[in-house]
């Protein structure tokens, strides 16, 4: 198990992995309750609970993204299944968000930010 090969020379016990795995189960939820309580989906902080609890860099993302996508697609049908939602204005919002991340804009370039890190 990844727990115990990579945490110390001692290592931990299965007992202890449990243990780890419990709390950040309910670590999990308690984020998920008060984040999408406001409409966050808490990307951030089960990434910080990853971390914390010794989990390799390569898993997190592979762990947190999905959970925060849970989160937050829940909160997004609910507030459309109780007419929350106001489409009209939102959709200039979706298409202009796609435009933009996908064309850069005239006269910016990947080399005029990094003259001006160097400055």
């Amino acid at each position: 198990m990844w727990l115990s090969e990579g945490a110390g020379s001692a290592g931990l016990s299965r007992h202890n992995c449990v243990i780890i795995t419990a709390m950040l189960a309910i670590g999990f939820f308690v984020v998920a309750l008060i984040y999408s309580a406001v409409g966050f989906g808490g990307g951030s902080t089960y990434i910080a609970l990853l971390a914390l609890s010794g989990h390799p860099a390569e898993v997190i993302p592979l762990i947190a993204l999905p959970c925060n996508i849970a989160v937050v697609s829940v909160g997004s049908y609910l507030a459309v299944h109780r007419r929350d939602f106001d489409w009209r204005l939102s959709v200039p919002f979706f298409v202009t968000s796609v435009w933009v991340a996908r064309v850069r804009p005239s006269g910016f370039s990947s080399q005029d930010s990094s003259r001006c890190r160097q400055s």
